[in-house]
């Protein structure tokens, strides 16, 4: 038992398993399909509101592709440094700083997509790296570390996130970074370190506004645990507080805003959620980090049975933890793992913001489990090792397996936000055929273009034509030569839109080819003939 004891304190075993977690990050990165959010992240770096994008694209007029493909290359497309920083300072922003990022990348290293997907990546081996410092500066044991590092590596719930052009990896990485520079101020007492943390502050709660509930974590164990020590905090996180305020001030004057583009994943009014069922939700949750079922060869029946054992193990583990761990580490991780649990619940009672079910905004636990888990795994070692190498394996394992599925799944399209537009442009836009697309983008926000954009940056067919199309355009049979393409679609329209056509063309012009919804919305594909 010792001997085995002391192979499983070796980093060697922890050093491979995240090897195979950063070399996850990297496969199939180039073949994965560009979706929404992520050419979203393009126009928002470029300084230019959607809005504004929507009103400059030409309105009944047949464009080319190409014209949506240009849009997403931003270095040849003149914009001044001034006009994307101030025009990023004019939108109402709740997770302004990943774009201020990119002004300064896409000029350095180019506008590639895959300089936006790679920042993510490097952003992923930030974060491991001061995950590990911060879990050995908690427990003061590398072995628990190490733990921490492997689980971070190869989790499911991180692999999706550090392959897209999206933000989330970027808060993990300020999270763990910002933890590390807390304990290291409070443990140095030195007015540097302070200066530190305040302007790691600064930058971390322009990464996401939900930061402050880590200020409030660190300022509630500060009160807790060192008393006497509270003024520098206090006075750092002024600092930090001083420093966002105009912006804080713009997003709360463009709250209305804001709040109508959140409306998506808004809990229903009348839907009876409660506190409960939005623990249970959140706590299921926790799960992500270690496995997606849905990845896994089982049927419904283990399905049912790794959902019961995850959650038990998860509890056991937390009971664990909070028996064992010294009366500080209880609090800190305690905080940093569920002050943010309760604070979003009871946004979601008084607000109905519906953040519970989102797990990407669970993000800011998700990475105090992770430590809590650690712990938990360590002390297990310590008792009964061969335990420990049974469940520690079987969990890496399981985390590999749903971290290649989702590789595998993003590359293929298979995810509800991409499935659409890769089967379009594997099956109507594949090859070079001339092909005209009637549509207004009617996807989630009426006439926002970051659906089709990413529709058009998925075919490599050249050779398409659109209309952006009005409702009250009155004959598009004879204004347009839809005889001279190949095919002939209608995607993405609106009631109204669909209306007109209706009145254009016959039922035996205007076929339903298939009938889908995304997003909630009806983005039924219709094909004109025109012979």
């Amino acid at each position: 038992m010792q001997k085995l004891n002391q192979i499983f304190c070796q980093p060697y075993l922890y050093i491979i398993i995240a090897l195979i977690g950063i070399s996850l990050k990297f496969y199939k990165l180039d073949q994965q399909f560009f979706w929404d959010d992520e050419i979203a992240t393009i126009l928002h770096t470029s300084g230019i509101t959607m809005h504004e994008y929507g009103s400059n694209i030409p309105v009944n007029k047949i464009i080319n592709k190409t014209y949506f493909d240009d849009i997403l290359r931003l270095n040849d497309r003149n914009l001044s440094f001034s006009d994307q920083f101030i025009g990023l300072l004019k939108m109402p922003q709740l997770t302004p700083g990943h774009y201020y990022y990119f002004i300064f990348l896409t000029r350095m290293l180019g506008d590639n997509y895959m300089v936006y997907r790679g920042f993510s990546v490097f952003l992923f081996l930030i974060s491991i790296l001061f995950l590990f410092l911060l879990t050995k500066k908690i427990f003061k044991s590398n072995t628990t570390a190490w733990i921490a590092t492997s689980i971070y590596s190869v989790s499911p719930f991180f692999q999706i996130y550090a392959q897209e052009a999206r933000y989330y990896i970027l808060w993990s990485a300020a999270l763990f970074i910002m933890h590390y520079v807390f304990l290291l101020a409070i443990e140095k007492q030195r007015i540097k370190w302070w200066i530190l943390y305040a302007a790691v502050g600064f930058f971390a709660v322009h990464t996401t506004i939900l930061f402050y509930i880590t200020l409030l974590a660190h300022f509630i164990y500060i009160i807790i645990c060192y008393r006497d020590k509270w003024k520098p905090v206090v006075l750092s996180q002024f600092a930090i507080f001083l420093s966002s305020l105009p912006w804080l001030i713009y997003a709360f004057m463009s709250r209305n805003q804001i709040m109508n583009s959140l409306e998506w994943h808004k809990i229903p009014v009348g839907s009876g959620v409660n506190f409960l069922e939005l623990l249970h939700t959140q706590f299921n949750s926790f799960n992500e980090i270690l496995v997606y079922f849905e990845k896994l060869p089982i049927n419904e029946t283990f399905y049912n049975i790794g959902i019961w054992f995850y959650g038990l193990a998860l509890l056991g583990g937390i009971i664990l933890f909070f028996f064992k761990a010294e009366h500080k580490l209880k609090w800190f991780v305690g905080l940093i793992t569920f002050l943010g649990v309760i604070i979003l619940i009871i946004l979601d009672l008084i607000r109905s913001s519906g953040s519970s079910y989102l797990s990407r905004y669970l993000l800011i636990n998700f990475v105090g489990m992770i430590i809590l888990i650690s712990f938990v795994f360590h002390k297990i070692m310590e008792k009964r090792p061969v335990l420990f190498g049974v469940l520690f394996l079987l969990i890496i394992s399981v985390e590999i397996i749903s971290s290649l599925g989702f590789a595998n799944n993003l590359s293929d399209g298979n995810r509800a936000d991409s499935l659409y537009h890769v089967k379009d442009a594997k099956e109507k836009f594949y090859g070079n055929e001339h092909i005209l697309i009637i549509s207004d983008f009617n996807v989630l926000n009426s006439r926002s273009p970051t659906t089709f954009m990413s529709l058009m940056h998925a075919s490599k067919n050249n050779n398409i034509d659109v209309i952006y199309a009005t409702p009250d355009y009155p004959n598009f049979n004879e204004n347009f030569p839809l005889e001279t393409y190949d095919k002939v679609y209608a995607m993405y329209v609106s009631d109204a839109l669909l209306k007109q056509l209706k009145n254009n063309f016959t039922k035996d012009e205007l076929i339903l080819k298939e009938e889908r919804i995304m997003y909630g919305f009806d983005v039924s594909v219709y094909e004109i003939k025109n012979e």
